[in-house]
């Protein structure tokens, strides 16, 4: 078709630019000393910047000197003077047009300056992504693409700014012209309350179209959606039939009559999909979206589990990293399906790094964090990052490990949060080393588990979900040894009799979808709920999953 010509045309003109921003990753050191300079002069003006001197920092080491590491809560207080008025350009010289929110669950999320320099920034990341993978998957131009997203007005501040959801910043800030050729979901259907009809109405859309490129930031949604097409079926495939939206439904008038009208009735697809999930015994993606390419989401840290099942439901699409970034930074840019090679680009932000497991001279100012081009293979670090919307040496809380290098710049994982630890008996044990030791049992290895730590027992308590009945001290004695070889204080505290083994917790089949799901629920944005490994609380979990403290 024409159009598909002009969309061809389109993204080969943004692959250029990409292949043209990615120079800087031959010589990175130059490209973050230059991307710093121009960061601090643009913002030289604001209130934070005549503060800490940015007109006269002329190196990375003044720069080092002169502007402290901050956490969110230390500009917390800076940041309300934004969205009250009172000091507009308190750490921007842009005007903030709006706020993305973090996607925890905290009382008072943190508020993320959204300025037009911010969006520049993180659309060549997020325009790069989509060139590369057009580009190695063109055949997603010829179907429709789906990306889960929340609602960007969560709320206002005293100004009137809207406060949300970055991705449903991003997809309401698309063009036209892509969203009325890709994007067959509107808008509108993460302004519905209820968790259960959005979802069925997002389904009921979806169920019309040759969906080729879905796009869920968290795997799990993936995996929720076909199950959540499977269960709901009868009801989809009649709707789909009729045209409509079943009654039961809690939309409001307005939006019920908003839906059904953008709705259609497709009689033979329906009639096919109710064969094939006679058929097989239950409806599957490749039934209603044969022509799936591509899924894009995280691949690393507390996702792997769920990323490794995608192809339980998706076994005709690719799997690929959809790239790391934070609330605060779209920090890496993925340019194909191996792995989760994230290239940190070097004129887009600035990078430090302090190393895992030797914070403490870093923190004290003794030694200057790491730069982007003296990190090493396979080594972890705490990221710190500043950007052009206002935050400036910010720990953006997260671990990444170095595992590999575009041109000369290194590449990156996400591995965790960095107050993913527990230390019931001085042990610092991380969350990744409970994945990794739980990836060590083979045959034993759960398809769904999460850890506590039991500082009143002294031990850690694992509820884990099986294929098929496991030998239950088989696991707890290769766990033990697992995580005794991945942790040296766990190794010592077991040894001391500080720690007892870990006692398990066996899940019923399907409680560790039906426990992520509830995460899911309460969290600020579904979407991006976070499920974590290991927590030094197990109460409110434990009352969920319907167990005692005592393993079952």
């Amino acid at each position: 078709m024409q159009g598909d010509v002009v969309f061809r045309t389109i993204f080969r003109l943004k692959l250029r630019a990409a292949q043209r921003m990615l120079r800087s990753a031959c010589e990175p050191a130059r490209a973050q000393q230059a991307c710093l300079r121009e960061l601090l002069v643009y913002n030289a003006e604001t209130t934070y910047g005549k503060r800490h001197g940015f007109a006269g920092i002329d190196s990375i080491p003044a720069f080092q000197e002169s502007v402290p590491l901050m956490l969110y809560e230390d500009i917390r207080v800076t940041v309300d003077t934004i969205a009250n008025g009172s000091d507009p350009h308190a750490l921007t010289r842009d005007d903030v047009i709006a706020f993305s929110t973090s996607s925890g669950t905290t009382n008072r999320p943190k508020l993320i300056p959204i300025t037009k320099s911010a969006i520049q920034r993180e659309s060549r990341v997020k325009e790069g992504y989509a060139a590369f993978l057009v580009h190695d998957h063109p055949e997603i131009l010829r179907g429709k693409w789906f990306v889960l997203f929340n609602r960007t007005d969560v709320g206002h501040t005293p100004t009137g700014l809207e406060y949300g959801s970055n991705a449903g910043y991003m997809y309401v800030t698309t063009p036209g012209i892509f969203k009325r050729r890709f994007f067959p979901v509107p808008y509108e259907v993460c302004l519905i309350d209820d968790y259960a009809s959005r979802y069925y109405t997002i389904l009921r859309f979806l169920l019309e179209c040759d969906i080729t490129y879905l796009i869920c930031i968290n795997p799990f949604s993936a995996l929720l959606l076909a199950r959540l097409v499977d269960t709901w079926k009868d009801d989809l495939l009649r709707d789909l039939r009729g045209g409509g939206l079943k009654q039961e439904l809690a939309l409001s008038d307005g939006q019920r009559a908003f839906f059904t009208e953008r709705l259609s009735a497709d009689r033979e697809r329906a009639a096919r999909l109710t064969a094939a999930a006679d058929r097989r015994g239950r409806l599957e993606p490749r039934d209603y979206w044969p022509n799936l390419s591509i899924v894009s989401s995280w691949r690393t840290g507390h996702s792997t589990f769920f990323a490794e099942r995608i192809p339980e439901w998706y076994p005709h699409a690719t799997v690929r990293e959809v790239g790391y970034g934070s609330s605060e930074f779209r920090t890496g840019l993925v340019v194909s399906d191996d792995g989760s090679h994230n290239i940190p680009v070097p004129d887009n932000y600035f990078y430090e790094f302090i190393p895992l497991g030797d914070e403490e001279p870093y923190r004290a100012g003794r030694k200057p964090p790491l730069l982007l081009h003296e990190l090493e293979h396979g080594a972890k670090y705490h990221l710190i990052q500043t950007g052009i919307h206002g935050f400036y040496r910010y720990e953006v809380q997260d671990i990444v490990a170095v595992n590999g290098r575009y041109e000369q710049t290194p590449t990156i994982e996400f591995v965790q949060k960095s107050g993913s630890l527990t230390s019931v008996a001085g042990e610092r044990l991380y969350e990744f080393q409970v994945g990794d030791a739980i990836r060590r049992l083979a045959e034993q290895e759960p398809v769904f588990f999460v850890a506590y730590a039991d500082s009143e027992d002294r031990l850690y308590r694992i509820a884990a979900e099986f294929r098929e009945q496991p030998d239950e001290q088989r696991f707890v004695e290769l766990l033990d040894a697992a995580l005794r070889d991945e942790c040296p204080g766990y190794a010592r505290a077991r040894a001391d009799g500080e720690l007892d083994p870990p006692r398990l917790h066996v899940l019923d089949p399907g409680q560790g979808d039906a426990y992520v799901q509830w995460i899911s629920e309460g969290a600020l944005y579904d979407m991006q709920a976070k499920i974590h490994r290991l927590k030094p609380d197990y109460h409110d979990d434990f009352a969920y999953l319907g167990i005692s403290r005592q393993p079952v």
